[in-house]
């Protein structure tokens, strides 16, 4: 059976503006998003063979040393 990786990104943009929000307006974005996320990977869960994960920040190893970078990778499954 084939094997597939799916990857989530967000643009940088929106994610600035989302932690322009209050805490309060992050957590209901949270909690419509997290609730939607778990029915559709309820739903799919025969197909889904890792539930993968989180990507966390970006560093960028060089001649020259570590420096932040950013791409626009969030998650994987």
């Amino acid at each position: 059976m084939p094997r597939f990786l799916a990857v989530y990104t967000m643009k940088p943009e929106d994610l600035a503006s989302f932690r322009k929000l209050t805490k309060a307006e992050q957590d209901a974005i949270d909690t419509v998003g997290v609730a939607q996320w778990a029915a559709w990977e309820e739903k799919n869960a025969a197909s889904i063979l890792d539930r993968g994960g989180m990507v966390g920040k970006t560093t960028r190893i060089t001649r020259d040393g570590i420096a932040k970078a950013f791409n626009p990778l969030c998650a994987i499954s």
